[in-house]
């Protein structure tokens, strides 16, 4: 009590706000009407707190404004929460584009691969074309893999635990993130030992 005595609630402000918008809270009150609204005020060790307030003008027996009262209710969990659910809908979103694209992908996949490998099983062990036919082979490897993966990432496939290799998967995830999160996120990793493995569930 001490703290506050013949202090106004200014002490409260945060600094979110704008001279005008206490402005134009102060115009409204004083014509007699109430003021809802939202407003970030400050504690008293500096966090800030996001209230839901009702400022209301009290006059006297001749009709005029005498006081100001006002009643709040911290909002910041309810906001906190909403942010979650918002944050939860936006990513169950990226899975089913993820899943519906990684669908698609994976049936052309299976055709190109598949045809990569009936033509490399034609050629002679020793024909020069086979060699290029490989790496065409290992690319689509690689991206099936990752299709893999965004399958496994929108629940759109079961999931079974098997040994993999560490340091490539890192590198897959890494490159599956920078697709999903985009340029924005900057991600640094280290080098992993080649032939780490760890059973585990490769969507983790």
């Amino acid at each position: 009590f001490e703290e506050v005595r013949g202090k106004s609630p200014g002490i409260l402000k945060s600094g979110t706000q704008t001279k005008e918008h206490y402005e134009s809270i102060w115009d409204e009150i004083k014509k007699g009407n109430t003021w809802r609204g939202i407003l970030v005020n400050k504690k008293k060790n500096g966090e800030l707190f996001t209230e839901e307030a009702v400022i209301s003008p009290i006059r006297s027996s001749d009709g005029l404004i005498t006081h100001f009262v006002s009643v709040a209710r911290d909002i910041t969990h309810e906001q906190n929460l909403e942010m979650q659910l918002r944050q939860s809908q936006k990513m169950e979103a990226v899975g089913q584009l993820a899943g519906g694209i990684a669908h698609d992908f994976n049936n052309l996949l299976q055709v190109m691969n598949g045809y990569c490998d009936i033509s490399i099983r034609k050629l002679e062990e020793h024909h020069p074309v086979r060699l290029y036919l490989g790496h065409i082979a290992q690319a689509g490897e690689k991206a099936a893999r990752i299709v893999s993966q965004l399958l496994t990432f929108s629940r759109k496939k079961n999931i079974n635990k098997e040994p993999i290799d560490l340091g490539e998967l890192v590198i897959n995830l890494t490159q599956l993130l920078k697709w999903i999160l985009g340029e924005r996120i900057q991600t640094v990793y280290q080098t992993l030992h080649p032939h780490s493995t760890i059973y585990a569930d490769r969507s983790q």
